[in-house]
C-alpha cells in the first residue's frame, strides 16, 4: 500500500509540474496527514481480517473518491466513470463472495 501512495504522490507531482501550482499548495502537514492515513487505515485491519479482504480497500477507495467529488465538488460523472465504478464494485463483491 505504501508503494501505491508514493506512486500517487509521483503522479500528483507530475500533474502539478504540467498544470502549475494552482492544483494544490503542498505543506508538510498535508504530506504527514497523507502518510498517517495511508498507514493507519490498513494496519489494524490486517490483524483482524485476511489480506485479500483488506486489499479491496485500494480498489474501493477511488470509487468513494469519485462519489465524494461528485457530491461535494460537483464534478462531472460520465458514463465511462460509472462503468468503471461498476466493474470495481463487481470485482470487490466477487472477492467477498469467494470468502468461504
Amino acid at each position: 500500500m505504501t508503494s501505491l501512495m508514493f506512486l500517487a504522490l509521483l503522479l500528483l507531482s507530475l500533474a502539478c509540474a504540467f498544470y502549475g501550482s494552482r492544483l494544490m499548495v503542498w505543506t508538510g502537514a498535508m504530506l504527514a496527514a497523507m502518510v498517517f492515513f495511508a498507514i493507519s487505515a490498513q494496519a489494524p485491519l490486517l490483524v483482524l481480517l485476511p489480506t485479500a479482504i483488506v486489499s479491496t480497500y485500494a480498489y474501493a477507495n477511488p470509487v468513494i473518491a469519485v462519489l465524494l467529488g461528485w457530491l461535494i465538488l460537483d464534478e462531472a460523472v460520465t458514463v465511462y466513470t460509472l462503468a468503471g465504478a461498476a466493474l470495481v464494485v463487481a470485482g470487490v463483491a466477487g472477492i467477498f463472495q469467494n470468502r468461504d
